[in-house]
């Protein structure tokens, strides 16, 4: 009953503290400065120029290391992954690259991108950049999970591992609200919060949008790890059961978290981090 309280008041907060119209340089540097002033080791950020949009990553661990890319849901940002950049046992052992999707955080904030395969294109130029000749692993919560499949099924031969946490990957079947499409009138929409409005808009396209990918994932090679709790209403459980079908060329291994809902990604941090400690062996 805790938890059923305490998780959505920590995404509200959330939501409300991403609410400001314009984020800068200068505020992401003033909270990684806060978040992480106890650290010996500091994530250092690093923005991305791709086509016209400027995407922010927080990147921590030596250069010559296994690099594990993190992908944050919908609402949210890099941010999310604040607990896993501060654990030395795990920057040890691969060098975290979490990313602001775009729209999100410091990536173009406010200027969504619904479409899965855009987003993953993005993604797949920094990847280029970070070490064109060294395999890397994915971590995909939420609406970030079918990101990562998507840059796991056109880059096959370059990926070692995937990790979907609550992952949204087959078409239909997660919650829409009630009130999704009222909020998305052009006269009510932009008087929103703007993360709302970038979740619902991408909520709304995501069904489309995960069908365009839908025939791809049995390009998908690499070990796959799902995680998923069987009390999710908002990403379904049936979603694992469609990973495992559609990633027919993977080996897929799944966990199911008894009784846990869609915040499991927030309440259960040492589960997670033993399947990335996992996925870089």
């Amino acid at each position: 009953m805790k938890n059923k309280i305490i998780l959505p008041l920590m995404g509200i907060f959330s939501i409300l503290i991403g609410c400001k119209s314009e984020k800068l340089p200068a505020d992401n540097e003033a909270r990684v400065l806060k978040t992480f002033k106890l650290q010996k080791v500091k994530p250092i950020i690093k923005y991305y120029k791709i086509g016209e949009r400027d995407i922010a990553t927080l990147q921590i661990g030596e250069e010559n290391l296994p690099i594990t890319i993190l992908l944050h849901g919908s609402p949210g940002s890099g941010s999310d992954y604040d607990d896993y950049l501060k654990d030395s046992t795990i920057y040890q052992k691969t060098r975290l690259v979490a990313v602001d999707r775009p729209g999100y955080g410091f990536s173009d904030f406010g200027k969504v991108e619904t479409s899965i395969i855009k987003q993953a294109d993005i993604v797949m130029k920094i990847i280029e950049d970070l070490k064109p000749n060294q395999k890397i692993n994915l971590v995909g919560y939420s609406f970030g999970g079918p990101v990562a499949a998507r840059i796991a099924a056109m880059m096959p031969n370059k990926v070692n591992s995937m990790l979907l946490l609550a992952a949204s990957i087959a078409p239909g079947e997660e919650k829409i609200f009630g009130i999704s499409e009222w909020a998305n009138r052009k006269n009510v929409k932009g008087k929103i919060p703007t993360q709302l409005r970038m979740a619902n808009e991408e909520k709304l396209s995501h069904k489309s949008s995960l069908e365009e990918i839908e025939g791809d994932l049995s390009k998908i090679i690499c070990p796959v790890y799902v995680l998923q709790g069987d009390k999710d209403n908002i990403i379904y459980y049936s979603n694992m059961a469609f990973i495992k079908d559609k990633m027919k060329n993977a080996k897929v291994e799944t966990f199911t978290l008894k009784g846990k809902g869609h915040g499991f990604f927030f309440s259960e941090t040492n589960l997670i981090k033993e399947y990335i400690l996992k996925m870089v062996k």
